[in-house]
């Protein structure tokens, strides 16, 4: 029987506890391989490849753009404006605490909202 050394379930815990802890740290990580297929897993910022001198930037840049968020606490008349777009019930306690996060860029633009 012939069977990987890592499952495709362990290479995607890897990955998560990995991009965790360099991301925790502050750290940069640098993998390098011959295999194609983890690129989808790993999720990177930059693809080398010396073959044929091509470098491969998958999400369009190599620096994350900063993104300023503001947090309001709103009442619970905002939660009309989620209600339809809630996956399990439409139902919110009247009581909860409700947080509506903004772009800074753009106030008047409503991210989301957490109660």
């Amino acid at each position: 029987m012939n069977s990987p050394l890592w499952s495709i379930a362990t290479w995607r815990k890897s990955r998560a506890a990995i991009a965790k802890a360099v991301r925790r740290r502050k750290q940069k990580f640098i993998a390098v391989s011959c295999h194609h297929d983890i690129i989808e897993w790993l999720q990177p910022d930059w693809i080398y490849e010396p073959a044929g001198d091509q470098l491969t930037l998958p999400r369009g840049s190599l620096q994350r753009p900063k993104i300023e968020l503001e947090i309001f606490r709103v009442h619970y008349p905002a939660w009309e404006l989620f209600r339809k777009h809630h996956y399990l019930d439409t139902n919110l306690n009247r009581l909860s605490d409700l947080l509506r996060g903004t772009l800074a860029k753009h106030p008047g633009r409503v991210l989301g909202l957490a109660a």
